[in-house]
């Protein structure tokens, strides 16, 4: 027998994790308008009834159509612009590697268009249940991981993890464990 084991992949995919952070559906009335600057989470956007158009400060704009799906990846700077109803499905997203940073930050676009889905009523219906299952969970994540792979192969997202010494390795991950800690430099300097 020959076993032959991957372990830099096996790591590569344990650091990976998508964390949804929040999700819901929302029906927004015409002449809303709001401003979003700096996020540290991406959106993605399944579009049910209606259209909203994103622009950027610079004026650049895209319009978000019913029947599709769309994600803004975190970092990004921009506006809704509404003029008539919308009903939406959003989940804000961190897909993130070891430095806990979203690694869709990358991407050099404001808006991502993913095209059609088509599990979009089931996505609503999910959310409108009482009760949650892990099934229901795992169907609906692997759903978003789908789009997020579109997403990096449509838009030729760079993943390649930034290399840390193992000095700061220790830090980050000193820093993660007692974020709910008022932290001093020399704690993270001690742990380094």
């Amino acid at each position: 027998m020959l076993i032959q084991r991957n372990y830099k992949l096996c790591e590569a995919l344990s650091r990976m994790q998508l964390q949804i952070i929040t999700c819901g559906h929302v029906m927004i009335d015409e002449c809303f308008r709001s401003s979003v600057g700096n996020c540290p989470f991406s959106r993605v956007y399944l579009i049910l009834t209606g259209s909203l158009r994103v622009e950027t400060p610079s004026r650049e704009s895209w319009e978000l159509k019913a029947g599709e799906a769309y994600l803004i990846p975190s970092g990004a700077r921009f506006e809704y612009v509404c003029e008539e109803k919308v009903e939406l499905i959003f989940f804000h997203i961190r897909w993130h590697g070891f430095d806990h940073l979203d690694l869709l930050r990358r991407c050099r676009y404001v808006v991502c268009s993913l095209g059609k889905v088509d599990w979009m009523q089931a996505a609503l219906m999910l959310l409108q249940k009482e009760s949650q299952d892990s099934v229901d969970g795992i169907w609906l994540k692997t759903e978003i991981d789908r789009l997020i792979l579109t997403c990096v192969e449509r838009y030729d997202i760079d993943l390649t993890e930034p290399r840390y010494s193992d000095c700061t390795k220790r830090a980050l991950t000193y820093i993660q464990q007692n974020l709910s800690m008022e932290l001093e430099i020399d704690a993270v300097a001690e742990a380094a």
